[in-house]
């Protein structure tokens, strides 16, 4: 799944439709809503993450195991985002890179700045003791 509004279409309605080729297929809501809330380039205020959170949970109300199964995905989705974050130290991803941009120094400047994502993901998972944060409506 990549659920964001990068994947999003608006409809003449107002309503938003979520499409993604590249992923394409059933998904757990856990891992949906995980991503979601972690993906590293969604700029969501925390108010907004509390008022999806609540919305979502409710329409899969039916689903009673879905809390229990976001305290286990959340944290691994938020290190799966820290890993990917760091793939600007990958060998192939930095030859590939060094071809492309042909400016080692950017590339440098690249990897410290993905450093400094993928530590500041980790410090959010371990500051929300490795749990999904949004207790008031999960499990």
């Amino acid at each position: 799944s990549d659920f964001g509004f990068h994947n999003a279409l608006r409809r003449p309605s107002g309503e938003l439709t979520f499409l993604d080729f590249e992923f394409f297929g059933r998904d757990d809501p856990a891992k949906m809503i995980a991503d979601f809330l972690l993906h590293p380039a969604q700029s969501l205020a925390e108010g907004f993450k509390q008022a999806f959170a609540k919305k979502i949970l409710k329409t899969f109300g039916a689903d009673n195991q879905l809390a229990a199964r976001l305290e286990y995905v959340y944290p691994i989705v938020g290190l799966k985002w820290c890993m990917i974050m760091l793939n600007e130290f990958v060998p192939s991803d930095f030859a590939r890179r060094t071809f492309a941009a042909r400016d080692s120094l950017a590339l440098s400047q690249k990897k410290s700045t993905q450093l400094a994502k993928s530590k500041a993901m980790l410090a959010k998972i371990m500051n929300e003791n490795w749990r999904f944060p949004y207790t008031g409506f999960a499990a």
